[in-house]
């Protein structure tokens, strides 16, 4: 099943975050290019994601229902580091 349809996921594609004001936010998930997935900081059911868009860091938050399905989710992101979100939302799982 694709990332973006999967039940267990709450929203796709996930906004950005942070306090980064000034700076131009990606518009679509095809401009926002993962730099690092914080597999570490997986905390409860949050999957924390750090994407670059001109420049800029920005973060985001894949919310999804379930910390073991968050954790699991998190360590296949790892694998696609340089990819878009819109990537990762085609991304087909089977967990």
């Amino acid at each position: 099943m694709k990332v973006q349809n999967h039940p267990k996921i709450m929203a796709w594609p996930p906004q950005p975050g942070g306090t980064n004001v000034a700076a131009e936010h990606p518009q679509a998930a095809s401009q926002a290019v993962v730099k690092e997935v914080h597999v570490s900081s997986v905390r409860d059911k949050s999957v924390p994601i750090s994407c670059t868009f001109k420049g800029n860091v920005f973060t985001y938050d894949v919310l999804t229902k379930e910390s073991a399905f968050a954790r699991k989710l998190a360590t296949e992101f790892s694998k696609y580091i340089g990819s878009t979100l819109e990537q990762l939302g085609n991304l087909d799982i089977d967990f």
